[in-house]
C-alpha cells in the first residue's frame, strides 16, 4: 500500500516536471520568436509589447486551466461540506507556497461580521475537552452557536517575488501586483473581537523574510483590569492552499458571473506562559464569494486536531475532532472623500495608504 501511494506521488511530481518544461519552452519561444537557436531579430518595442501580451494571455489561460482542475477536484470546497470528514493536511512540500495571493476584489479595508452557525464533534464528544464543549454550547449571549462578532480586516497590494514577475522585470515590463492580507493587523483585530476586549499588545510579522510565522504578545491585564502573567503565542503557518473558483470567461477574456476564492491555512499554535507550554494544531478553511453588489460573503471553518500526547490521538487517525463553522459578511469601507476617483483605500503595514 505504501509503495503504491509513493509511486503515485512520484508520478505526479514527474508529470508536473514535464508540464513545467513545456511551459518554459513556450515562454522561451515568446521571448525569442522562432525555433530555439535561431536569431530573434531586432527586439523592438512592437515585439516587446506583443511578447508581453502573449505572456499575459498564456498566464491567464494557464490560471483558468488550473482553476478548472481544482474545481474538478473540489478539495477545499469538499472540506467545507456539512458532513465532511476533515483530515489533517499532509506535510507541505519544500516548493509549496509560503504566501497566499488573493484576488484583486479583496483589496481594501473590510468591516466583517462573523456569525457562529455550527459546531460539530465528528468523532464524538469524548475527543473534545469539556471546557470546549461548554463554550461552544453556551448561550448566544455567552458566545455559543448563533452569536456574532464584528471586526476589521485589511488586504493590501504588493509585488510578489514570482517567476512571472522576475521574467517581466528582465523584459523591461512592469511586474504584476498581488493582494495579500495584513496578517499583523488582522490577527489583532479578530483576536480582540473573539476575546471580547483589547487583549493583544503586539503582533510581529514580516511577509517577506518570515511569511510562515507570527508572534503575538498579550497585554498583562484582563477584561476586568485584573493583572495577568506574561503570555505569548507563536503561530507557525506551515501549509497553505488556495483554489480560484473563477466564473466562465467570454471571448475577450472578461469573467462572467460571481467569483469565489477558497483558502486553507494550517496553524501550529504554541502558547508560552509562566511554566506553561500549550500546543494546538488547527486548520482554517475559508470560501470568499464576491456578490453582485461588490460585498463579500463567506463560510469559514476551523478544524481542530489532537496532539500526539493526547490520549485518543492514535484513535483519531489524523481526523479533525472539532469543527467550528462561521458565516462571514464583509463590507468594504468606502474611500475617504479626499481620495478623488478611488473606490477603496487601505493602510499598509508600513503606514502608507494605497487606493484603488
Amino acid at each position: 500500500m505504501f509503495k503504491q501511494a509513493a509511486g503515485q506521488l512520484l508520478h505526479g511530481v514527474r508529470q508536473q516536471a514535464r508540464d513545467l518544461d513545456k511551459g518554459v519552452q513556450k515562454v522561451v519561444e515568446i521571448i525569442f520568436p522562432g525555433p530555439l537557436g535561431t536569431s530573434a531579430g531586432a527586439w523592438n518595442a512592437k515585439l516587446r509589447d506583443q511578447a508581453a501580451a502573449d505572456v499575459q494571455r498564456a498566464l491567464a489561460n494557464w490560471k483558468r486551466q488550473e482553476a478548472a482542475k481544482r474545481r474538478k477536484q473540489g478539495q477545499l470546497a469538499a472540506r467545507l461540506a456539512d458532513q465532511a470528514t476533515v483530515r489533517m493536511p499532509l506535510p507541505a512540500a519544500p516548493w509549496s507556497p509560503k504566501q497566499l495571493y488573493y484576488p484583486k476584489w479583496m483589496f481594501g479595508e473590510w468591516d466583517v461580521r462573523a456569525t457562529f452557525v455550527n459546531f460539530q464533534t465528528p468523532l464524538g464528544r469524548k475527543y473534545v475537552p469539556e471546557s470546549a464543549l461548554q463554550a461552544a454550547e453556551s448561550q448566544v449571549s455567552a458566545g455559543g452557536v448563533g452569536s456574532s462578532v464584528t471586526y476589521k480586516q485589511r488586504y493590501f497590494s504588493t509585488l510578489p517575488d514570482t517567476f512571472a514577475n522576475n521574467l517581466k522585470v528582465n523584459l523591461g515590463i512592469l511586474p504584476n501586483d498581488a493582494v495579500i492580507p495584513d496578517r499583523a493587523f488582522n490577527t489583532k483585530s479578530n483576536t480582540d473581537a473573539f476575546l471580547g476586549y483589547d487583549a493583544v499588545d503586539t503582533v510581529q510579522y514580516d511577509p517577506r523574510t518570515a511569511p510562515g510565522k507570527e508572534s503575538v504578545t498579550f497585554k498583562r491585564s484582563g477584561r476586568t483590569g485584573k493583572a495577568l502573567p506574561p503570555r505569548r503565542v507563536e503561530l507557525f503557518i506551515n501549509h497553505l492552499q488556495s483554489e480560484d473558483e473563477l466564473a466562465e470567461a467570454d471571448a475577450s477574456g472578461r469573467l462572467l458571473g460571481a467569483d469565489q476564492f477558497l483558502t486553507s491555512e494550517f496553524y501550529r499554535q504554541v502558547l508560552l506562559g509562566v511554566q506553561q507550554v500549550d500546543v494546538t494544531d488547527y486548520e482554517i478553511i475559508t470560501c470568499f464569494t464576491r456578490e453582485a453588489d461588490g460585498h463579500v460573503t463567506g463560510r469559514q471553518r476551523s478544524a481542530v486536531y489532537l496532539q500526539p500526547q493526547d490520549q485518543l490521538y492514535f484513535n483519531a487517525l489524523g481526523r479533525a475532532v472539532a469543527l467550528y463553522d462561521y458565516d462571514l459578511d464583509m463590507r468594504r469601507a468606502p474611500a475617504p472623500a479626499d481620495a478623488v476617483g478611488a473606490t477603496a483605500c487601505v493602510q499598509t503595514p508600513k503606514d502608507f495608504v494605497q487606493c484603488l
